[in-house]
Parts: structure tokens; C-alpha cells; sequence
């Protein structure tokens, strides 16, 4: 009796499928599908890719992970969508201390910054996240280490903006964009083994989530403002094309609770992190900080 005979596949390839990362249920594409190991028993996976996806991102899963490609899944890939936005909004991360200096002030970015940051407390969840989450695989916690240096450029950074009422000039130079692609070509000059391919995929995802988060998460108060007088002057704009060293700074602080929603392998995460120390060290050798004292008319305007 062959493997098919013996366990039947429910998937079989070149199917288009739905498939859980996380919490969240994506198109993805089966490729392969065989026996192998889980628990102890020779059980079915499938090799599957993730529409859009880099194919560095492809993944065996079991078939707790995968579904059929019909309406009512489709239903249940919405509805957790719907779910997870929801949540995310309940759960835009307070603002803390950082090392008891920088005081909560609400829709700023400042906040507890460690040796070894913690993901963010999550708030009790629906039944269908809690099922698609328990059907996912399990996360795996990011500990970013940043350099003492930039601790007490962060503090530094409060006090400029919120106490002593300065702003950091628009645009800035150099952007975010331009010092992550600095930070990528001294990699590849005095590193000969690291993968250019790795490194776009670190520098994509940093700058995507830097643009995501900087309304949102990286904006004191005091900044918001500046940020609405931009966009009237710039409708569209890219945050990583106008924002520099000091908003990207406040996003590292931010990045475990962000990286916390997100399902990779323990190979790729101890790969992130250090490719994520390796910028630190980058960056506290380049951090330059421009800042510039608010017109007491823009003082008077952010005044609450």
C-alpha cells in the first residue's frame, strides 16, 4: 500500500489553498505534498508557497494550517482580517518610561526600552482568533538589545521635543531610506558571506513597517502638527522618504510589540536579530540628530 492509499491527501499540488501565518489566513499556492514526522507519527504536509511572497517565506504545514479554497473560508479569511484590525487598534501600545526619564504622553512613541524588550501584553482575544491562533504555529519572541548609547539618545530625543519644544527639520537628511541602504552597502563591502537577498528582505520590512507606524506609533505629540502641515503641502508621501535618525531610533523600541504579530521559524528569527544588532551597531556610529526650535506660533497650535 503506497503513502497516497495509506494517507490520503486532501491537497494535492498546484491546488490554490488558504493557508494560516499567524493568526490570519492567506492565498497561497500547494506545491508539494508528502509524509512526514509530527508528534512521534508520519503525518501529511504540504510544501506551500504564499501568493506574492518571496519564496524564501515557503513553509511545510501540517493540515491544521490549511484549507480548502472555497467561499466559506473565504468568509472566515475576511472575518479574521476584520478581527485582527480591530485588535490592533485596541491594542496601539502605551506610551512608557524609557529608563524613567520620558513621561506617557498620549499618541507619543517614546517607550520601555531593555536589554532584552518584551512583546507587547495582548488583550483577550475572539474565539475565531483564538482558534486561527492555536491552529498556527507558535511565535517566537524577538529580543532586540539596544546599545546604551542610543538609550540615552532616546531620552535625549524627548527632551528635545517635548519639554524644550524643538522639531526635527523636513525633510530630514538622511532619510531612513538612505540610511538603511548605507547600512546595506558597508554589509556587503566588509562582509563577504552576508546574502544581498537576506538583506533587501531586512531592509524591506524595516522600511515598510517604519512607513505603517510612523502616524500612528513614532509621533509625540507635540510633532503631530508638523506631520498634518507636511501631508497638506505633500498629499502622498513615504515616511522613510521625509523622516530620519530620530524616528527610526523610536521605532526599534517599538518593533518587538510590532514583530510580536508575525509567525517566522526560530532559523529566521535568530537570523533577523542579527541582522537587526548588526544595524544597531550601524547606527549607533552614525546616528546624527537635526533638531530645531518650534516658532511660537507652531508652539501656540500644538499647545493641547
Amino acid at each position: 500500500m503506497t503513502d497516497a492509499e495509506e494517507f490520503p491527501y486532501k491537497f494535492n499540488p498546484e491546488e490554490k489553498v488558504l493557508c494560516f501565518h499567524g493568526p490570519l489566513l492567506y492565498e497561497a499556492k500547494c506545491l508539494e505534498a508528502k509524509l512526514r514526522d509530527k508528534d512521534g507519527s508520519p503525518a501529511p504536509h504540504y510544501l506551500v508557497h504564499y501568493n506574492g511572497w518571496n519564496k524564501k517565506w515557503d513553509d511545510w504545514v501540517d493540515e491544521t494550517r490549511i484549507l480548502k479554497w472555497n467561499d466559506e473560508n473565504l468568509a472566515r479569511q475576511r472575518t479574521l482580517a476584520a478581527s485582527q484590525e480591530s485588535k490592533k487598534k485596541l491594542e496601539q501600545p502605551a506610551v512608557k518610561p524609557v529608563e524613567k526619564k520620558i513621561r506617557k504622553e498620549d499618541g507619543t512613541a517614546a517607550a520601555s526600552v531593555s536589554t532584552s524588550s518584551r512583546a507587547a501584553r495582548r488583550k483577550p482575544r475572539t474565539d475565531d482568533t483564538l482558534e486561527a491562533e492555536s491552529e498556527a504555529a507558535t511565535r517566537i519572541e524577538i529580543r532586540i538589545t539596544i546599545p546604551e548609547n542610543l538609550k540615552r539618545l532616546l531620552v535625549d530625543d524627548w527632551d528635545y521635543v517635548t519639554r524644550q519644544k524643538k522639531l526635527v527639520t523636513l525633510p530630514r537628511t538622511p532619510t531612513v531610506e538612505q540610511i538603511l541602504q548605507k547600512f546595506k552597502a558597508t554589509q556587503l563591502e566588509q562582509h563577504d558571506n552576508t546574502s544581498a537577498d537576506v538583506l533587501d528582505e531586512v531592509i524591506d520590512g524595516l522600511t515598510l513597517y517604519f512607513d505603517r507606524a510612523l502616524s500612528k506609533l513614532l509621533l509625540y505629540r507635540f510633532e503631530r502638527p508638523q506631520y498634518a502641515d507636511y501631508s497638506v503641502d505633500h498629499p502622498v508621501f513615504r515616511a522613510s522618504q521625509v523622516y530620519g535618525c530620530e524616528h527610526l531610533l523610536r521605532l526599534f523600541v517599538k518593533l518587538p510589540a510590532l514583530l510580536a504579530h508575525t509567525t517566522i521559524s526560530e532559523d529566521s528569527a535568530g537570523l533577523l536579530v542579527a541582522h537587526l544588532d548588526s544595524f544597531l551597531r550601524f547606527f549607533d556610529r552614525n546616528f546624527t540628530g537635526n533638531y530645531e526650535n518650534a516658532t511660537p506660533d507652531y508652539c501656540r497650535r500644538a499647545s493641547p
